[in-house]
């Protein structure tokens, strides 16, 4: 369901924007968001709504932004489809793009499934993975990005020892 929350705060972010066209692309990407965060929430998945891009007027305002952040993880963008077809800023900075399916008339969101990334503007629904997969990804993401620093911490560490890696001066 979409909450009566996550209804108000998508309707507040689109009054703040006087473009019909703006307001309504704020609204409905701010109700992507909205659903994705309370489902990792949901997952106990921490998410930080205040850090997005997606919370920030100005950024509403001048690029089709519906990100979310995660702690540890990067930044996902959260895509409303629209008559079956889901457009995707191309941002490298994104470690997934989710296709949020939005019936406002039922109150209901679906999440279709995601990608780790896009290399088009319009993302195919048949090449979503399942949302299944989803907390798996994330969790490789972290692990990645944590795996890194220990090796980075162990190659210092060996400095001590006098040993360097090649390529090291």
């Amino acid at each position: 369901p979409i909450t009566q929350q996550g209804k108000m705060i998508a309707q507040r972010f689109a009054r703040d924007h006087g473009l019909p066209d703006i307001a309504e692309r704020v609204r409905r990407n701010t109700l992507a968001v909205w659903v994705l965060h309370e489902f990792l929430e949901a997952l106990g998945i921490p998410t930080d709504l205040a850090t997005s891009d997606s919370w920030i007027p100005a950024m509403q305002l001048t690029e089709d932004v519906a990100d979310l952040v995660v702690p540890g993880v990067g930044k996902l963008e959260c895509r409303p489809v629209e008559a079956g077809i889901c457009t995707v800023p191309l941002d490298e900075e994104r470690v997934g793009y989710v296709a949020v399916a939005l019936d406002e008339a039922a109150g209901e969101a679906s999440l279709l499934g995601f990608v780790p990334e896009v290399a088009l503007a319009e993302l195919g629904l048949d090449r979503l993975r399942p949302m299944d997969d989803f907390p798996t990804h994330l969790h490789q993401i972290r692990q990645g990005a944590m795996g890194q620093e220990p090796a980075q911490l162990t190659r210092l560490s060996r400095w001590l020892e006098g040993y360097f890696e090649s390529g090291w001066q």
